[in-house]
């Protein structure tokens, strides 16, 4: 889902802000690298706040999204310390993996809502869902060579 946010900020940020000032393909890629190393070393949340800056989400998007850090959040500091008497029988653990799969769907289709945002506004520039299948069939080409 992160990766997915990060999408979202190189259609609607730097290609938004880059396109227009286009001078060759290695200033375009040097750039585009930087602008991406910087989104990938920011926190979920710090991701988040450049998204709302930019005001291109609806308030149902922005709450999921907000939703959807408070439970990466919990996931990644707090769920085996709350669920530490659960992981000591079945039922327990149980209980821990639907959680879990709960959360993978929540995840999921939070996901999708970004990634749809994204690939309308790369339809813009072209980058069309067929244009991605092209490369992403090259690039398994590409490998199972």
């Amino acid at each position: 889902m992160e990766q997915s946010i990060i999408h979202l900020l190189i259609f609607y940020d730097f290609f938004k802000n880059q396109v227009p000032n286009f001078t060759t393909p290695k200033s375009w890629q040097s750039d585009f690298d930087e602008f991406h190393e910087t989104l990938s070393s920011k926190t979920m949340g710090r991701l988040l706040k450049h998204v709302h800056r930019l005001n291109i989400i609806s308030d149902e998007i922005e709450s999921s999204l907000q939703l959807a850090l408070k439970k990466r959040n919990h996931l990644a500091h707090s769920f085996f310390e709350f669920h530490a008497l659960d992981f000591v029988h079945e039922a327990g653990r149980n209980k821990m993996i639907e959680a879990l799969k709960d959360d993978a769907q929540f995840f999921v289709q939070v996901d999708a809502k970004i990634e749809g945002l994204s690939l309308s506004m790369a339809a813009k520039y072209g980058l069309t869902q067929e244009v991605f299948d092209e490369y992403e069939a090259e690039f398994y080409q590409s490998i199972c060579i």
